[in-house]
């Protein structure tokens, strides 16, 4: 840029000094050197000025687009962080929320119970309670003294197993990636097992357990397959 002017400038007193003497056919002495001086000072100035403002305007149209460029880098710079931020809350959310739900099936796995005919494990425990109570209740028994009946006869094992999903649903509330929930509770539903649901579904119509309130939070009774299984409870 600077070699530019230079090469701009010496052809500019070139150019002045030849228009001076060819063609205004003046002398060369000490006097036509003087008003030489006095022609190029009243020409050049604005020329020089003129340059002066396009290059200023040039630095000033090169540091904005710098402002603009470090802007630019620094609000990347802030999304790439936040992103960053909210994989890794979203990573330890997962890590926390698949071992409660690994505890919760752990239990019922080991889940046992034991009538005068056979005994029943893991999953086949709470079909056979269900099982239960619907015979029951179509047998004109209150499902509220069918409820409290199974729980003294099998240690609480509805209002437990329950609980401990309870804590998993509640879990998704408090602490589910920001617009992530809906997708946590839909995914801990389906690894609930659909006997437990079951469970679920007949506390609900027929208690006023406080373990059932994460449920309602998480609009879990709000989902199709779920309020059929309310009807047929009532």
């Amino acid at each position: 840029m600077k070699r530019d002017i230079a090469i701009l400038i010496s052809t500019l007193l070139g150019a002045l000094y030849f228009i001076y003497f060819y063609f205004a056919k003046e002398e060369i002495n000490a006097g036509s050197l003087g008003t030489l001086g006095d022609f190029i000072g009243g020409n050049i100035n604005p020329i020089l000025t003129f340059i002066s403002t396009i290059l200023l305007i040039e630095t000033l149209s090169l540091q904005r687009k710098a402002t603009q460029a470090a802007e630019q880098s620094a609000e990347e710079a802030k999304q790439t962080v936040k992103d960053q931020g909210l994989l890794i809350r979203t990573q330890i959310f997962e890590s926390s929320f698949f071992n409660l739900i690994n505890l919760c099936l752990e239990d019922c796995k080991n889940s046992k119970l034991s009538d005068r005919k056979d005994d029943h494990y893991g999953s086949k425990t709470f079909y056979f309670i269900e099982n239960i109570f619907s015979l029951r209740k179509e047998h004109g028994e209150k499902p509220e003294d069918i409820i409290e009946d199974l729980e003294l006869l099998h240690g609480d094992i509805i209002y437990s197993t329950i609980k401990s999903f309870s804590t998993a649903f509640g879990f998704i509330n408090e602490s589910a990636p920001e617009g992530k929930k809906d997708h946590y509770v839909s995914l801990a539903t389906k690894l609930t097992p659909v006997p437990v649901i079951y469970l679920i579904c007949i506390a609900k119509i027929h208690t006023n357990w406080p373990i059932l309130k994460p449920f309602d939070k998480a609009n879990f009774f709000e989902k199709n397959g779920i309020r059929d299984l309310l009807d047929g409870y009532r």
